[in-house]
């Protein structure tokens, strides 16, 4: 053909036969593998393999490295920008996912995808994306600007949920939460003028989902709580979803490809950074999202902690490196800082004997016999927990200066997933290390800030049952004022 190279030629036969549903490939990275001069466009493909009768067309972002474009239905992509009131015809504000919402037509948002289509994409992907823009007058979506305080979070920020039910929550509804959250999911906000609360004019909040979470994309519903007011309107767009489908995926990398352990990944992967992998302990278990240490270079890695071989010894240790490549799960939910108990100075299990407010167990992102089989093929297991107090003494205590001298009356105790205990007065193995000079709660501080008047609490063991934590009991809590908070560190194992 005169006045054209070779490689465009093949680039346009490429494109024709992906044009046609019998010449569907599985994904996108497909195409461009074999035809890497393939230009962005739409083209079919097929997922889920099998009859090519349900292969289906996508836009295929080529210069990206066929990143899999999905679009919302014309009909549901956009909510109009109008006044939702409650579901039960009351008025004011009140939790409610905008499907159910009055004004609305009862429908969840849709995608041009098969569900099957959709669940074999889920399994081929290595990352996925998607973005919300939201319009409002006088409704709050993430974060609100007091007269003088300046920005706050909000804890009814907009919750958003995806076609297989994963919720997506705010950082700050997580470091709080009533429910267990999923630690993989929280969005990201740009511009929030709707943190105004003003409905005199039109403001925005823009929401991004970044995510290697399996089935967590696309977004087909969110939760509001300010909107029931008859001055106070909303709506939304809905970008296509992108999906990351590596074309020769490597261990670790997708759901379709996970490893034993993070152990594993590293053995075949001898390069591979931290970050986010699936692993799959035992066969019979779907494939779970970890995170892999595997370099140990962080300060914070698990096989870098500082620890004190006694409670009161100030001079801290550097546990000896026993090999990067940690598995680690992080917990589902954290202790919000807050009043729990006030029956008077006595041990109390948080997550049955609590009075003020009702305490849970803690729970962690790994199906138990997962974390069972991880348990079995691991030597060894570390955690960490970070406390907060006011008024209320979590480990040693006594003046200022004497090293704990009043004693460990009041020390903290744990309980670990095979039932262990640990506390002050055991043995090595079982008693959590505190560095003095981590244990500010023993100052006993009435005015006690969170964040700012800690105890932070190491475990190590190589009783790789024994943890991770998953309940505890403070002795020195039973008034009013008296404040804890408790934060978990993912448990890694090795």
């Amino acid at each position: 053909m005169p006045g054209t190279s070779r490689k465009s030629r093949r680039s346009r036969r490429g494109r024709r036969r992906a044009k046609k549903k019998e010449s569907a490939v599985a994904t996108c990275a497909h195409i461009l593998l074999a035809n890497p001069a393939g230009p962005n466009g739409k083209y079919y493909i097929d997922p889920n393999g099998g009859s090519k009768n349900d292969a289906f067309e996508v836009y295929c972002d080529m210069d990206n490295g066929g990143v899999i474009q999905i679009e919302a239905t014309a009909a549901t992509k956009t909510l109009a920008h109008k006044h939702y009131g409650r579901s039960d015809g009351k008025g004011g504000d009140g939790w409610s996912w905008q499907s159910k919402m009055k004004g609305h037509n009862g429908k969840t948002v849709a995608y041009a995808v098969a569900s099957s289509q959709l669940a074999a994409i889920h399994k081929m992907s290595s990352s996925a994306s998607q973005d919300i823009g939201a319009s409002c007058n006088g409704a709050m979506f993430y974060g609100y600007v007091g007269d003088t305080t300046g920005f706050k979070w909000y804890s009814g920020a907009a919750r958003f949920k995806s076609a297989a039910g994963n919720l997506w929550t705010s950082p700050y509804q997580k470091q709080n939460a009533a429910l267990d959250f999923d630690p993989y999911l929280s969005y990201s906000v740009g511009e929030d003028t709707c943190r105004a609360n003003k409905d005199t004019s039109l403001f925005k909040t823009e929401f991004s989902f970044r995510t290697k979470q399996y089935r967590a994309l696309p977004v087909v519903d969110f939760e509001l709580s300010d909107y029931g007011d008859a001055a106070e309107k909303h709506g939304a767009k809905y970008s296509p979803v992108r999906f990351v489908t590596p074309a020769r995926p490597k261990a670790g990398e997708t759901f379709n490809t996970a490893a034993r352990d993070c152990r594993e990944i590293k053995r075949l992967r001898p390069n591979a950074p931290d970050g986010e992998y699936f692993i799959k302990p035992l066969s019979s278990e779907a494939a779970s999202l970890v995170i892999c240490d595997m370099t140990c270079s962080s300060l914070n890695s698990p096989c870098r902690q500082d620890h004190a071989t006694r409670p009161w010894n100030n001079a801290g240790e550097t546990v000896a490196e026993s090999g990067a490549a940690w598995t680690c799960i992080p917990p589902k939910r954290h202790v919000p800082f807050q009043n729990w108990y006030n029956r008077g100075d006595q041990y109390a299990w948080f997550s049955s004997q609590m009075n003020v407010r009702k305490g849970w167990g803690i729970k962690y992102a790994l199906p138990v016999k997962s974390m069972a089989q991880l348990q079995k093929t691991s030597s060894q297991v570390t955690q960490k927990v970070s406390a907060s107090c006011r008024d209320a003494i979590l480990w040693g205590y006594g003046n200022r200066g004497n090293n704990w001298g009043n004693g460990y009356g009041y020390a903290t105790q744990f309980k670990g997933m095979n039932g262990a205990n640990f506390r002050y007065n055991y043995n090595d193995a079982y008693r959590p290390n505190v560095l003095n000079n981590e244990d500010h709660c023993g100052f006993n501080n009435r005015a006690g800030r969170e964040g700012f008047d800690t105890t932070v609490f190491r475990f190590q063991n190589s009783d790789t049952r024994s943890l991770p934590i998953i309940d505890f009991q403070v002795k020195d809590h039973g008034g009013n004022s008296e404040w804890t908070g408790f934060t978990f560190s993912t448990v890694c194992y090795n």
